[in-house]
């Protein structure tokens, strides 16, 4: 079974109102939500009851530490604050290692639903070339690599050309050594949204581990709804440090849940997320977005 996310719970919560009122100091935090170790776990309101329902359903392992939640008043005195910060990074720091969601690293540019090849290798040769250590998913559509990896077979060691053939106008193929981890027909279901239970097919896929990235190189493209390809071949979201995804309003959908945070890419491709680099052909300049200031163009504010 994927190994389980822990993720650590804890925090300290006020309002403070400099100008006045009484200071805040350790009684206020006791009087009201002050809660160390298990007594955090215990919690089935509130913002730490809140935190633990969705870490359940996210199937996640909560590591408690320190909660500590007042009423607004005035400022909260040094002393205080000292000691709750001191205890929570003290219990921390005995909880390491753990971790947050990932990381969703948005490639909008190559993204198959608004008629994009799939093939960009842009945002997975970043990921192989910072040698990171954090596990990395990246898809890329690559029919000539995957029947490779297919006729290599689960485990084999080879080096493929991947990306670009589909579509060469935004790069060229890399050449990348890994392991063939596992196969798949790509056979997948939907599993929510407008198709929910229709069955898709990705071709022949395979899961390319290259150091501590898996890249999934599928024959064809399918449209990304929530995270079925990559379930599809095994490979659990939760268990990721980044993940890259090419749509560029449904990863939302597909990881607003668990991830720690989500960057939109700047990247080539024929569906960028910024159309400052795209080379028009007949509109005259100035126009925006190519250039930032436009004489005599004032915004329509309409109420």
């Amino acid at each position: 079974m994927p190994r389980r996310s822990r993720i650590a719970v804890g925090g300290i919560l006020t309002e403070c109102n400099h100008l006045g009122g009484l200071p805040i100091d350790l009684s206020t935090y006791e009087a009201s939500e002050l809660f160390r170790g298990d007594e955090v776990l215990q919690r089935t309101t509130s913002v730490v009851g809140g935190v633990l329902a969705a870490l359940r359903q996210a199937h996640a392992e909560p590591i408690p530490l320190l909660y500590a939640s007042a009423c607004s008043q005035g400022p909260i005195t040094g002393e205080c604050y000292d000691q709750l910060r001191g205890e929570l990074l003290e219990r921390l720091q005995k909880a390491l290692p753990v971790e947050g969601g990932p990381v969703i690293l948005v490639e909008a540019a190559d993204c198959c639903g608004g008629g994009a090849a799939g093939d960009s290798v842009a945002t997975l040769s970043a990921l192989v070339d910072s040698r990171t250590d954090e596990i990395a998913y990246a898809p890329v559509v690559d029919p000539v690599a995957a029947a490779a990896c297919h006729a290599a077979g689960e485990g084999a060691e080879l080096t493929v050309s991947l990306g670009h053939k589909l579509d060469p106008r935004w790069g060229d193929p890399r050449k990348m050594t890994g392991r063939v981890d596992r196969l798949s027909d790509g056979a997948f279901t939907y599993t929510d949204g407008q198709w929910e239970g229709r069955c898709e097919q990705m071709g022949p896929t395979a899961v390319l581990v290259i150091g501590s990235v898996r890249v999934i190189i599928m024959s064809r493209a399918t449209y990304d709804w929530s995270d079925e390809q990559l379930r599809a071949v095994g490979l659990d979201p939760q268990a990721a440090k980044f993940i890259v995804a090419k749509n560029p309003m449904n990863h939302r959908l597909a990881y607003g849940a668990i991830a720690k945070k989500m960057i939109v890419l700047d990247t080539p491709g024929p569906t960028p997320a910024s159309l400052r680099h795209v080379d028009f052909k007949k509109l005259q300049r100035p126009f925006f977005p190519a250039d930032s200031d436009v004489p005599g163009l004032h915004p329509t504010i309409l109420h």
